[in-house]
């Protein structure tokens, strides 16, 4: 079935067709207020933005979005220690600057995109502290060195520069 991602706007993201009529939100059983749904890329399941636990204002980045249930799996898999609703510190994509900048977060969706920018590594969608416009990102959880868990432990491997 085709996936339809809205933004709050109402305005679908992506076609829809009639078969997405039957996509029921699992938490509150409404199949209303479609264009406020996201589709699990893992189980395909919809949620309304809204009745998450923690409740989403805008549609994330990108084209990808993983339920709670499918992103803890997904990390346990990769035997990272995160689940949705971990705090986080993200820093910075290199910018030449000499200290790095790091900014904390919480890991709200994990999952595998597909695509050669990803390389099947893990990615944690990091929504940072701060309110709307505060930049919600697609992080590689597997290299780069960009993530630590808010205790300092850092996530993935190789690539990471020193602080």
């Amino acid at each position: 079935r085709e996936r339809v991602k809205a933004d709050v706007s109402g305005a679908p993201r992506g076609g829809a067709s009639d078969s997405d009529d039957d996509t029921r939100c699992e938490v509150c059983d409404g199949d209303e207020d479609t264009a406020k749904m996201l589709l699990c890329d893992g189980c395909d399941r919809g949620f309304h933005f809204y009745c998450l636990p923690r409740p989403m204002l805008e549609l994330p980045p990108g084209e990808h979005w993983w339920c709670e249930a499918c992103s803890n799996a997904a990390a346990e898999a990769a035997a990272l220690p995160l689940r949705v609703g971990s705090g986080l510190r993200a820093r910075d994509a290199p910018s030449g600057a000499s200290l790095p900048t790091w900014r904390d977060g919480v890991a709200d969706s994990m999952g595998r995109p597909e695509g050669e920018e990803w390389r099947g590594e893990l990615a944690v969608l990091v929504h940072f502290r701060g309110g709307r416009g505060a930049g919600d990102e697609w992080i590689s959880a597997e290299s780069g060195g960009r993530l630590q868990t808010l205790g300092g432990g850092g996530l993935g491997g190789g690539g990471g520069d020193a602080d």
